[in-house]
């Protein structure tokens, strides 16, 4: 796999107490095949690059996000990849969510970095919940999933956004964290 960059976004401490306890759950104690690089934090993908490790564009970033308050992602519904046999949590759109995203790729307009995905791997923020993950283990863990979660219908998993942070991967490394604004 060729390295890449991307941005996530991570979560308030109870919620990524909540969502990593999952985790362990689904590998250790059910045992569920798949596996996770634990050394990620609980987080939103929200997008993926060849490169974003430009100067400049870190600094318009670090101005961006430190200017945004902190705001809310509610998850609904559990997905899969199937080409990549990834299990992951659907967030639920918004207007923060969607203002935030555009604005990061405007962002990485501006300073020319665009990165085209293939029209067959479309992209969508997802928050991994385990990777190589058998298409045929699916229906074991939606239901644990649910329980954790307290996932019902009508009734989403919501979490906060604390930070947003620019990663390198393969292997994951943190390359800068940037906090957002308190809420009031």
């Amino acid at each position: 796999m060729d390295p890449w960059t991307g941005i996530i976004l991570t979560f308030d401490g109870r919620s990524s107490e909540i969502f990593r306890n999952l985790q362990r759950d689904l590998l250790e104690k059910q045992q569920i095949p798949g596996k996770f690089d634990f050394q990620i934090p609980p987080h939103l993908t929200l997008m993926e690059h060849s490169n974003l490790l430009d100067p400049s564009y870190i600094q318009d970033l670090t101005e961006f996000v430190s200017a945004t308050p902190q705001f809310n992602i509610d998850f609904s519904s559990i997905a899969y990849f199937p080409s990549t046999d990834v299990l992951f949590l659907n967030p639920k759109e918004n207007k923060t969510l969607s203002a935030f995203r555009s604005t990061m790729i405007e962002l990485q307009c501006a300073k020319g970095v665009i990165y085209r995905r293939p029209p067959n791997q479309p992209w969508i923020p997802h928050s991994t919940i385990l990777m190589e993950h058998p298409v045929g283990s699916v229906s074991l863990s939606i239901p644990i999933v649910q329980s954790h979660l307290d996932m019902q219908i009508g009734k989403p998993f919501t979490v906060t956004v604390t930070n947003a942070e620019l990663f390198s991967y393969p292997p994951y490394k943190a390359e800068k964290r940037f906090a957002l604004a308190k809420s009031n």
